[in-house]
């Protein structure tokens, strides 16, 4: 995938929350042109990025069986910009269960200020090969690759 938006996972807990870091790089492709002498990240990479978390803790919650896609935005509200050399800090709470997918908060601080806030939903989509699950956990296991054992001992 030419676009991740989440870094390192740092915190997860099943159908709870999860937390994760984004290093912005000026060789980040956006900022080329968004914008050229002021390079912020637009705030739709922002809400990508929550998404992406949510996906990811949907993932674990499922044992790798489903994943999320970003399917509603019922609020989203961008206080501040984020520029190259920011880290930012990503979470998202999972709220609850719909017929179609699961309703999340999601938030992004830099500085320890939030920046950017979101309601949306993410579709549930069953994943039909061991080889989609096999790939996804993979990815899902590289983000969180310094906190594995934290993961263990939560879920025993």
């Amino acid at each position: 995938m030419r676009f991740k938006f989440i870094d390192k996972i740092i915190e997860v807990e099943k159908e709870r929350h999860a937390k994760a870091l984004k290093n912005l790089a000026m060789s980040e492709d956006y900022f080329e042109h968004h914008f050229p002498f002021f390079p912020v990240m637009p705030g739709v990479l922002m809400l990508q990025a929550m998404a992406e978390l949510a996906g990811h803790l949907m993932l674990y919650s499922t044992e790798f069986n489903y994943l999320g896609l970003l399917s509603k935005v019922a609020s989203a509200k961008f206080r501040r910009s984020a520029q190259p050399g920011d880290t930012l800090n990503v979470a998202v709470e999972w709220k609850e269960r719909t017929p179609f997918g699961v309703v999340f908060s999601g938030a992004i601080y830099l500085d320890g200020k939030a920046i950017a806030m979101a309601e949306f939903e993410n579709r549930v989509i069953e994943l039909a090969s061991d080889a989609e699950r096999k790939l996804l956990r993979r990815d899902f296991e590289f983000l969180t690759r310094r906190m594995n054992d934290f993961i263990e001992e939560k879920d025993e």
